[in-house]
């Protein structure tokens, strides 16, 4: 999840910056959080450290191939199911424990992005999906929470 540092429940008490923290590897074709069970710890942790008045933004990197909605090809299994995984625990996370509280709990699909994964046939560049990324999250509000979103800011099926 944005925010937070990878291998680590930490989350900044401070105010995130308009941009991305880091955007690392690990937070684009992980999803191994979510099979640990660190993904729910650091919810709940966000939580308490999120402000309690003006905007906040949970954000995890999910991808699409973790929308059950547009699985027209298969395989990646593992790959596809933590991400399906991710999606659902965020979503369930939006719904029960953000409660009444002014904060947006959202999942992106960072696009097909060239890197060591997507390769050079991928669509856009890192940097492309990053300030994407940013615009997106900057658009959207607590009325958005729950909700899966497109790099670019479209919305994404479930």
């Amino acid at each position: 999840p944005l925010g937070t540092r990878s291998g680590s429940t930490s989350v900044p008490r401070a105010p995130v910056c308009r941009g991305l923290l880091l955007l690392r590897r690990s937070d684009v074709v992980g999803g191994a959080h979510a099979q640990r069970g660190k993904e729910r710890r650091q919810q709940q942790h966000a939580l308490g450290a999120l402000a309690r008045d003006g905007k906040s933004v949970y954000a995890a990197l999910s991808a699409r191939v973790g929308s059950i909605e547009d699985n027209r090809l298969g395989g990646w299994h593992a790959y596809r199911a933590s991400k399906a995984a991710l999606n659902s625990l965020s979503r369930g996370f939006a719904v029960q424990d953000v409660g009444s509280r002014a904060v947006a709990v959202l999942n992106l699909h960072p696009g097909w992005v060239k890197t060591d994964m997507g390769g050079d046939a991928a669509d856009i560049t890192a940097q492309e999906s990053a300030a994407g990324i940013v615009k997106t999250i900057d658009g959207l509000n607590a009325g958005n929470t729950g909700s899966f979103w497109k790099w670019n800011g479209e919305v994404h099926g479930w």
